[in-house]
């Protein structure tokens, strides 16, 4: 439904609607998430199906908590999810879930990333925005991925870089359960497996040093983030943060891709910087550095 009362007001699948209106009920509502709070310690809300209640009553919600907040609203148009983020701390961003999707999931053009960045304005702060690839509401990434051509039972190169690009990008990056055993479910319930724990899986593996580059590089963290380069098939990003310079090359092609780029800030001509996914190096000369990356490849060169 497209009518914005019907979605805050009515039932939701089945599920009875509460009066928010009913001063009684939204102080039971509030008097619950601070009790909630109290005795769990945690320092973080994820609101479920943000959208079907009243904007009025989160901005209240979201004061009772007095903690961080972010809302799922289930909807691909930034300017519509972005307006939540002036009710509650931040949204889960399905816009980018959905460009992830075409740009990394079915080889589509990265210049989409580079669209889907130009609405951040629709953010209060799109640093907070929850990035995913796929959740328990939607088949997974490798059930949807259009794999390589030919041999389409091949998909995790597509993850990885999609996995590469959730975890270096402006935001906070949300895994969904069981992507590290490389689950592949359909629609719900089969998207909903049961959990294995095998820290051995290569998948497991790749996504726990993408952690650790990030735990260990603040400017990939919350630094701030420059387009350096843009094509059909090749994207790199600069995030900076108090010194610490990441810089990030994806290669969306199947074959391998050599660029040259320049423009960088704040880093002079003889530094050295290395691949913290391997360990390649390069230098900059005459402001810019050269990289080659194999076919679904990312770097991400740190000082």
């Amino acid at each position: 439904s497209n009518n914005q009362w019907k979605i805050e007001n009515g039932d939701v699948a089945g599920l009875d609607d509460l009066n928010h209106e009913n001063p009684a009920t939204a102080n039971e509502l509030k008097n619950w998430i601070k009790w909630l709070l109290n005795e769990t310690g945690i320092d973080g809300l994820r609101l479920d199906t943000a959208k079907h209640v009243p904007k009025g009553f989160l901005k209240d919600f979201d004061q009772a908590a007095n903690t961080f907040t972010m809302g799922e609203i289930f909807h691909g148009d930034p300017a519509y999810v972005g307006d939540y983020t002036r009710y509650l701390d931040a949204a889960l961003d399905f816009p980018m879930y959905y460009t992830i999707k075409d740009v990394f999931g079915h080889d589509q053009s990265m210049r989409k990333i580079k669209e889907r960045y130009s609405d951040d304005r629709y953010y209060r702060d799109a640093q907070t925005n929850g990035v995913f690839i796929d959740n328990h509401d939607v088949k997974r990434f490798l059930n949807d991925a259009s794999g390589k051509p030919g041999a389409n039972y091949d998909k995790w190169p597509q993850l990885k870089t999609a996995l590469g690009f959730t975890l270096t990008s402006r935001g906070i990056p949300i895994i969904y359960q069981g992507t590290e055993q490389g689950y592949s479910g359909g629609d719900d319930p089969a998207n909903r497996e049961n959990m294995n724990f095998n820290a051995n899986h290569d998948l497991y593996q790749y996504i726990a040093k993408l952690n650790s580059v990030r735990n260990n590089h603040p400017a990939l963290q919350n630094g701030s983030q420059k387009e350096k380069w843009v094509d059909d098939s090749f994207y790199s990003f600069q995030r900076s943060k108090n010194g610490d310079e990441a810089i990030v090359f994806i290669n969306n092609s199947w074959n391998s891709q050599t660029r040259t780029i320049g423009n960088f800030d704040n880093l002079s001509n003889g530094t050295r910087l290395t691949n913290q996914l391997s360990n390649d190096s390069v230098q900059i000369n005459n402001g810019s550095i050269t990289v080659t990356l194999a076919p679904k490849e990312v770097k991400i060169f740190t000082k």
